[in-house]
């Protein structure tokens, strides 16, 4: 979890005591998948654009913005980038990769940047791949926040750099199903009247969409 939010979440991974309906954050994010010369995946390059509203709360956070214009300085930029872009060593991206269903690592961040445009932050990045050994393994990624503070929408529109052993789409997660699942998981209470006093447990895999590189149709 990110330090420039850790007022709606408990540090350290804990439970989060959050105010408002969930999720809280919305997030576009476009995919792009790089492939070896084996054809099998070795990049994921992610481009993260903010809703406007937590976007607003940001700028706030750095004292920016105090005319309700958002036309932000050139500094006031620099100071929100440095907001966005400082991650806790804890934190992962919210990204999880997954091998014929064996979790796959993920190297280090790179490429990471901030970028200001029409009201709204964008952040990108760049994560290597440990590629798996057979280039043809079907490759599962998938973009979420356990407590489901962030929503992540995956665009459909995949950006391919290189040639994939195998076809690559976007299979967007059954949203009916999902709030099913989860007020079961948490007797009966719709996600959407979750409270500030309410505590639950991680429940945000469920709304994830599916990055897929499968030869099977």
């Amino acid at each position: 979890m990110r330090k420039a939010w850790l007022w709606i979440t408990f540090a350290l991974g804990l439970a989060p005591t959050v105010v408002g309906a969930l999720p809280l954050i919305f997030v576009q994010a476009k995919v792009t998948l790089v492939a070896d010369e084996s054809g099998a995946l070795s990049a994921i390059g992610m481009d993260w654009l903010y809703d406007e509203e937590f976007t607003h709360l940001l700028a706030h956070e750095i004292g920016a913005d105090e005319d309700e214009t958002m036309r932000l300085s050139s500094a006031e930029i620099e100071r929100l980038s440095q907001l966005v872009l400082d991650w806790p060593p804890e934190f992962n991206g919210d990204l999880s990769v997954f091998a014929d269903g064996e979790p796959v690592a993920l190297l280090p961040r790179e490429d990471a940047a901030m970028t200001f445009e029409f009201g709204h932050i964008r952040e990108t990045y760049r994560r290597g791949v440990v590629p798996p050994d057979d280039a043809k393994s079907p490759i599962v990624i998938k973009l979420f926040d356990p407590y489901y503070i962030t929503a992540y929408t995956v665009l459909p529109e995949l950006e391919i750099v290189g040639e994939l052993a195998c076809p690559a789409r976007v299979i967007k997660a059954d949203m009916d199903a999902a709030h099913e699942a989860v007020s079961a998981l948490i007797g009966g209470i719709q996600v959407g009247d979750l409270t500030g006093e309410d505590i639950y447990p991680p429940f945000g895999e469920v709304f994830s969409d599916i990055v897929l590189i499968s030869c099977v149709e």
